[in-house]
């Protein structure tokens, strides 16, 4: 579990800030600045305060988009028109999916399944 307040006020940083460091080291929605990992980035953002603050070069190299990656994660698209059914699971489709396409040990997951399962 991650308490995000906590791990914000002992990084002194923001959330807003917290997805700038996302940025440049790297999210599902962008590659993120080369030679720039967690500590660099971190540091850059405590430094400048934003992306917006720091060298062109860092700027020039997430390209324009900064701003819409931003977007997706500080104002999600999310929609409350939904409906969960519960129904049994596909225990082939589940063995499938973790021994053949993520080569899981098929005897841990068999034995997994039948624990909660039966």
């Amino acid at each position: 579990m991650i308490d995000a307040p906590a791990l914000l006020a002992q990084y002194g940083i923001t959330r807003e800030q917290l997805i700038d460091v996302a940025i440049l080291i790297g999210t599902d929605f962008n590659e993120g600045v080369r030679g720039i990992g967690p500590k660099k980035a971190l540091k850059l953002v405590s430094e400048f305060g934003s992306i917006d603050n720091m060298p062109a070069e860092i700027q020039e190299a997430l390209g324009p988009a900064v701003d819409e990656i931003r977007d997706i994660f500080l104002k999600p698209d999310v929609t409350d028109e939904y409906q969960i059914h519960f129904q049994s699971p596909d225990l082939d489709g589940i063995i499938r999916f973790l021994c053949e396409e993520r080569e899981f040990s098929r005897e841990r997951v068999t034995a997994a399944l039948e624990r909660t399962f039966g």
